[in-house]
């Protein structure tokens, strides 16, 4: 339910584990009194009860407990074990927040961008993600680097954007290969850098991303940043196109057709353009017509 990256109970906990811990919650601990609710929260060494989850993180949350204060707030935003109260997830995420604690601040940045239980407020959304950011939360430094390539809540800077897209993207942030990708290809606000976008794009098509898998097939076909490979774009292609991608079906049908990086095969060729075509992708509709046209 709650507390996702937050757990400081040690999973696996025993009934005996529970029993001590909520012995010293009993006696005022407020670290213990934030373990009993999670351990009330996952079922750890106890029977899962949302209610006493909430109970527990009140208790510490009022104590002074930034990470049962966030708690609290994601119980009252779900309405797990209480009421939905957006209002006072906002108002307990906003104490986690001002303590410090990351999970809180991006939160907080979250719903000032998207209006959620909040008044929509950009400029109040960056200046959270800049205090999640600055702790190396990567999520956050995707999120300010959105704001500074958008100018959302702040000017508008490609320079501060790829600074923290890059910050992101070094810690796994998909969303950012794809943005870092994205600039560096076009040249939008940095200059165009195909070596740079090809490292971001095939990050993205090994993670199994479909346009990207078929983007970096093209590159290799045009020698984008990559060596001119004609058999590592079938790859990429055949890739893309199996996950229904409609470009990558329309490239890998028409390498079958050409008989390019690999064998000639018009049958394929035909099954690949049908399939583009049923997803309305125009110009395959057009290679299959003209395949089928000529079997008769």
């Amino acid at each position: 339910m709650i507390a996702i990256g937050l757990s400081v109970a040690v999973m696996g906990a025993s009934a005996e584990d529970f029993a001590s811990t909520a012995a010293k919650a009993d006696q005022g601990d407020v670290l213990a009194q934030f373990q009993v609710g999670q351990m009330y929260d996952f079922g750890d060494g106890v029977k899962q009860d949302f209610e006493k989850a909430v109970e527990w993180y009140k208790k510490a949350a009022e104590g002074g407990s930034a990470e049962a204060q966030f708690s609290l707030g994601i119980a009252y935003a779900g309405g797990d074990g209480v009421p939905q109260d957006s209002e006072a997830a906002i108002n307990w995420h906003l104490k986690a927040a001002n303590q410090g604690l990351a999970d809180a601040q991006l939160t907080l940045a979250q719903a000032y961008f998207d209006g959620d239980g909040v008044q929509e407020d950009k400029a109040e959304s960056t200046k959270w993600y800049l205090l999640a950011a600055e702790q190396n939360l990567k999520s956050a430094q995707y999120g300010l680097g959105r704001a500074y390539e958008h100018g959302y809540g702040v000017e508008q800077s490609y320079n501060d954007a790829i600074t923290w897209y890059t910050l992101a993207a070094e810690q796994d942030e998909d969303r950012a290969w794809r943005a870092l990708a994205s600039i560096y290809y076009e040249g939008r606000g940095a200059e165009q850098d195909y070596t740079k976008a090809a490292k971001w794009y095939k990050l993205l098509a090994e993670y199994g991303d479909a346009p990207s898998q078929t983007r970096l097939g093209l590159m290799h076909y045009y020698k984008e940043g990559v060596p001119q490979n004609h058999s590592e774009s079938v790859k990429w292609f055949a890739k893309s196109a199996e996950q229904n991608d409609a470009v990558g079906q329309f490239a890998l049908a028409a390498m079958y057709e050409q008989g390019d990086g690999i064998e000639q095969s018009l049958s394929k060729a035909t099954e690949w353009y049908k399939k583009s075509c049923d997803q309305d992708y125009a110009i395959s509709c057009k290679g299959y017509n003209k395949l089928t046209s000529a079997e008769r």
